[in-house]
C-alpha cells in the first residue's frame, strides 16, 4: 500500500478509515499501540465466531487495559447435559 503525502504519513486507507468512519479508526489507532486491544477483539471475534454464551471482562488502570478476562458457559442452553464420549478400546 503506497504511502500518502501527508505530514504524519498515514497509508490512503487510514486517511480515508479516519474520514469515513471516525470511531473504527480510533480504535484501529489504539490496537497498533496496545497488545491488550487486540487480546479483547480477540476474545470478542471468538465468542461471535463460535456463537458462544459468556461474557468478556475489560479492567482497566489509568486509561489502559490490564486485564481481559474472557469466561464461556459450556452448558448454556443445552437440552440436557452433556455426557464423557465412552471411548473404545
Amino acid at each position: 500500500m503506497m504511502k500518502s503525502t501527508s505530514p504524519d504519513s498515514k497509508t490512503k486507507f487510514e486517511e480515508e478509515l479516519k474520514l469515513y468512519f471516525p470511531d473504527i479508526y480510533q480504535f484501529y489507532s489504539l490496537l497498533k499501540f496496545d497488545r491488550f486491544y487486540r487480546e479483547m477483539l480477540d476474545g470478542i471475534l471468538d465468542m461471535v465466531n463460535t456463537d458462544s454464551y459468556g461474557s468478556i471482562e475489560i479492567v482497566y488502570q489509568r486509561g489502559k487495559i490490564n486485564y481481559v478476562n474472557q469466561k464461556k458457559q459450556l452448558t448454556a442452553e443445552k437440552a440436557q447435559k452433556l455426557t464423557k464420549p465412552q471411548t473404545r478400546l
